[in-house]
């Protein structure tokens, strides 16, 4: 299960839904294990994350920036060197 919080002008709306973030839109989710990059719908945040979009992997406590072009062609960075 995926969970999500919207950057909305600086303000946090929290929680919605995937299919209710607006296509491109740069927000905060959540999910277990490391996100899968792509351009299909298996993709982590496919159809909703745009590029800067952050992911935690509350799994295993690391954090990850969405740097591909997005919301349809996605792939993730980690941040940092969480061990």
């Amino acid at each position: 299960m995926v969970g999500i919080v919207s950057n909305v002008k600086g303000r946090l709306k929290l929680p919605i839904k995937p299919d209710t973030a607006g296509q491109g839109e740069v927000v905060i989710f959540t999910g277990s294990g490391t996100p899968s990059g792509g351009t299909t719908s298996s993709a982590t945040g496919f159809n909703f994350a745009s590029k800067g979009s952050l992911y935690v992997d509350f799994t295993n406590g690391k954090l990850y920036i969405m740097t591909g072009t997005g919301p349809r062609s996605l792939s993730y960075t980690l941040v940092g060197a969480q061990s």
